[in-house]
Parts: structure tokens; sequence; C-alpha cells
């Protein structure tokens, strides 16, 4: 199996290949800027133009899952990286489950302001999480 890893920053990005390394054989990343060494197999750097925005890059990212086709896209829950992540989504035909906590029996993520958790499992093949890292 195969997992994507969407990160604006090098420290969440080497945290989210780390938790990927534990779901996937394969861990390939895609980052905006200097990336940590060693902690994917393969690394995408993706360069945005002076005065774009990070979100400018969702079709870059679109094509480099397209290139790789992996089962688990693990993203930065970054304001850009959820716009990412909602148009990925969107263009595979799956939703994005946010702000997980942990994947022990599912995707576990809070609600009602922390009072209540829930469990939910991805609504196709591919699976899309942002997760804090």
């Amino acid at each position: 199996m195969k997992a994507l890893v969407i990160a604006e920053r090098a420290d969440a990005a080497r945290e989210l290949a780390a938790g990927a390394r534990t779901m996937a054989d394969e861990v390939v990343l895609v980052s905006f800027g200097e990336a940590p060494e060693a902690v994917a197999d393969k690394v995408a750097r993706i360069a945005v133009p002076e005065g774009s925005v990070l979100d400018d890059a969702a079709e870059t990212v679109i094509s480099v899952f397209d290139a790789e086709q992996p089962a688990v896209v693990l993203v930065e829950p970054t304001r850009h990286m959820k716009a990412i992540a909602g148009k990925l989504a969107a263009r595979i035909g799956t939703s994005v489950i946010t702000d997980v906590m942990s994947f022990e029996g599912g995707a576990k993520s809070l609600y009602f302001g922390g009072v209540a958790e829930r469990v939910q499992k991805p609504r196709g093949d591919v699976a899309v999480y942002t997760v804090g890292a």
C-alpha cells in the first residue's frame, strides 16, 4: 500500500511521514519549499510562484496523486492544505475526514467542542485525512 503526505511545514512533513510509514509500505511526500531528508521514499517538491497562494498548487498536487495512486492521503491541517485536500477529494469522489487524532478502530476525532468523539471510515477506496502533526 502507498501513502501520500501533503505538508506545508517541514516539521509536520516529518511527523506525518512517520505516521504514514505505519500505515503503508511506501510513502510519497508532497512538499512546499524545503523537505526534510530521508522521511519518504519519494518527494515531490512544489514551487509556488511569488504572489500566488499555496491553494493554487492544487492541480499539481492532484497530478502527483494521479501518478502515485495512493490508498491513503495524510494532510497537514493548515488553511491552505485543507483547501487542497478538499479539491483532491472532490476530484476523486470521496470526502476528507478532518482533525483525526487516532486511527485505532477507524479515524477518531472530537466534535461538539471536544465533548464527544466520533469514529469515521472513508467513503471511497482512497482515504483522505487531515491529521494534526
